[in-house]
């Protein structure tokens, strides 16, 4: 049932991933079964910190600047709606969810926001039993629809479309607390409860020699402080000299690695998030944040409009690129919802795209949140009030206004002494329009003889003064040349 309100609330769209122990079925019904990862790598002690080790780069690949959070401006209604799975031209399937903003007629701002509730209307179609949760290789398209009922016409920020995740303030209102950790996400925010994704029973884990059902922290921890680590809170730090050694880091001039995040995609996804969900949840942040960063900046991506966006391509359309570059999604955003001209009825469609490769069980029940702004100016126009005599001289300054398109305007004619206002080009009332207004008042001189003394011609009378005073001069040097030459 569709639903109209002033805001969506923060539901929370829920990513799903095959059960364990399960086989996936992806939509053409050919199984595909998990990578296993059978090189045999022998148990490491501790870090090497030989001199084959990269120099650890300050900068982080996926960093970006969190925007300020925003919302939509008051007084615009959303209607939402969930509309059920289709097939495009080319018989790939999609998940069609649709929102609706409407601009009532007595808007009146010369701003507009609208944060469109992507992620949240996912996340309350699944809450009502509507939609499936996501699988990997899904695509779900939402069409953002904006009625303009107002009298005004908008004019689209350039630069302002982003998409980005909720902060770490925000989940807390909605009850995921901090975990106690200096870790920060890609996005410079604290890792919080919501980040916590199932643990895998990935190859470095199953080389402590555990089961599935046994990969509890105390369990790793004591097999880990058997490896003269320091326990469980070393268990990142097992992860890299693990992985190293398992992908051949180290070996035959390849340097190791020193941050997890430097692995290949693959390597991340099919060696660290590799493997069959536990029934333990990760509580490691260093490896929450990677997690969430390699869906935000790879393994999830939200194309514009016609954009194609498959399993070959979804990284090109990242979250986190719409942080990282000011002008992404611009063009489209331009073309289709760029200019608001009032009375008028535009869309876009934006379309999620999750990694059918790359997306594996310790994405299971993964909890997605997140934001997306745009915003618009209203058009405004010009009116130039202009004051001049019947032979085009200024006799006072113009006075110029501006306005919103469509508010009225109005000028006025000014009195001066000796003048008589006798003509008005121009309307001098109206609305205001795109183009500029000109008003000009005529006024003839009626104070006796003369009228060349105008209240402001518009030209300096010192620069008179100076031209009469130099051309005095060279008649007079001009004189005294003569009379030498000729004496």
């Amino acid at each position: 049932m569709k639903k109209v309100l002033l805001s969506l609330v923060a539901f929370l769209m829920v990513f799903n991933t095959i059960n364990a122990e399960e086989v996936e079925v992806l939509e053409n019904d050919k199984e595909v079964t998990e990578t296993v990862l059978t090189t045999n790598v022998e148990e490491t002690n501790t870090t090497d910190t030989s001199n084959d080790v990269k120099e650890e780069t300050e900068e982080y690949e996926w960093a970006a600047i969190q925007p300020g959070s925003t919302k939509t401006s008051d007084g615009i209604k959303v209607d939402y709606d969930y509309k059920g799975k289709f097939k495009d031209e080319n018989k790939k399937s999609y998940f069609l969810f649709t929102l609706v903003y409407t601009i009532p007629e007595d808007y009146k701002e010369e701003t507009l926001v609208i944060n469109p509730d992507i992620f949240e209307v996912i996340g309350w179609a699944q809450d009502e039993g509507k939609a499936p949760y996501i699988l990997p290789s899904y695509t779900l398209k939402i069409n953002i629809t904006i009625i303009n009922n107002s009298k005004y016409n908008y004019d689209y920020d350039k630069n302002s479309f982003v998409v980005y995740p909720y902060t770490a303030d925000e989940l807390e209102e909605i009850g995921y607390k901090r975990l106690p950790s200096d870790q920060k996400l890609f996005n410079g925010e604290d890792v919080t409860e919501l980040q916590q994704y199932v643990r895998t029973n990935n190859e470095a884990l199953k080389a402590l020699g555990l089961k599935s059902k046994d990969m509890s922290n105390e369990n790793i921890d004591k097999k880990l402080k058997e490896l003269n680590y320091t326990g469980i809170e070393d268990l990142a730090k097992y992860y890299l000299d693990f992985f190293n050694d398992f992908y051949g880091y180290g070996k035959n001039g390849k340097d190791k690695v020193t941050k997890l995040s430097d692995f290949t995609i693959e390597e991340i996804a099919k060696g660290i998030f590799g493997g069959y969900t536990t029934n333990y949840k990760e509580d490691n942040t260093e490896l929450i944040a990677l997690h969430f960063d390699f869906l935000y900046n790879y393994a999830m991506g939200l194309s514009l409009d016609n954009e194609e966006i498959n399993d070959k391509n979804q990284n090109e359309y990242n979250i986190g690129d719409y942080m990282r570059e000011e002008t992404k999604g611009d063009k489209k955003i331009e073309e289709n919802i760029g200019n608001l001209e009032t009375k008028t009825e535009k869309d876009i469609d934006m379309n999620f795209h999750f990694s059918g490769p790359l997306l594996g069980n310790t994405y299971q029940r993964y909890k997605l949140t997140g934001h997306a702004h745009l915003s618009y100016t209203a058009e405004k126009g010009k009116v130039i009030a202009k004051y001049i005599d019947v032979k085009g001289n200024v006799i006072s300054e113009d006075i110029i206004t501006t306005g919103m398109v469509n508010n009225d305007y109005r000028t006025n004619a000014k009195s001066f002494k000796d003048y008589e206002l006798i003509k008005v080009e121009g309307s001098e009332t109206g609305l205001y329009t795109s183009e500029d207004i000109v008003v000009t008042y005529i006024y003839e001189f009626v104070g006796g003889t003369g009228g060349d003394d105008v209240p402001n011609t518009g030209i300096n009378t010192n620069n008179i003064l100076e031209v009469t005073t130099t051309l005095s001069m060279i008649t007079l040097v001009s004189a005294i040349i003569l009379r030498k030459r000729f004496n």
